[in-house]
């Protein structure tokens, strides 16, 4: 791969080169995120306490990249209809820290249960997506659960040991 050029290599064989140079930065050249990155997010750019939002994902499920894109869109907007009326102040919170949305991955059906009912034990909001089965998997299958928006050190400690996705 060294000394390849344009006029030398196929195009491929430069976007492998490019991949593999470049495989700990993110298109715009920033290195990529991890998820520690974001437990440590403690302070919004006011200085006040960060609000986060984690959506959960369910692997058992086995859904493509689009679905999982839907149903994190489906969260986001659920919990956001639901805190628009019930609590506009901590929808408040979350905007004012950027609203921060941080996607995880859960092995199945079983652990989202247990992380909903570790979220409502600590009164932490927790928006449970169910899809209508017209595409992937079926009807009424558990497909993410959004945690939040609450703290970033109180979300993290239902979600703060979960792999990203």
């Amino acid at each position: 791969a060294a000394g390849r050029t344009a006029a030398s290599g196929t195009g491929g064989e430069l976007m492998i080169d490019w991949l593999l140079a470049n495989a700990d930065k993110s298109y715009s050249g920033r290195p990529c995120r991890t998820y520690a990155d974001f437990k440590n997010l403690t302070l919004g750019a006011d200085g006040a306490e960060a609000h986060k939002v984690v959506v959960v994902v369910n692997e058992e499920l086995g859904m493509g990249c689009g679905k999982i894109a839907s149903q994190v869109g489906h969260a986001a907007l659920a919990l956001n209809r639901g805190l628009v009326h019930s609590n506009p102040g901590l929808l408040s919170l979350w905007a004012e820290s950027g609203e921060p949305l941080i996607v995880c991955k859960s092995p199945g059906h079983s652990e989202l249960i247990a992380l909903i009912e570790h979220a409502e034990a600590c009164g932490l909001p927790a928006t449970p997506v169910r899809d209508a089965g017209r595409t992937e998997v079926a009807s009424g299958s558990l497909t993410v659960v959004a945690f939040g928006p609450g703290p970033a050190n109180e979300v993290d400690k239902v979600t703060g040991l979960l792999e990203l996705l």
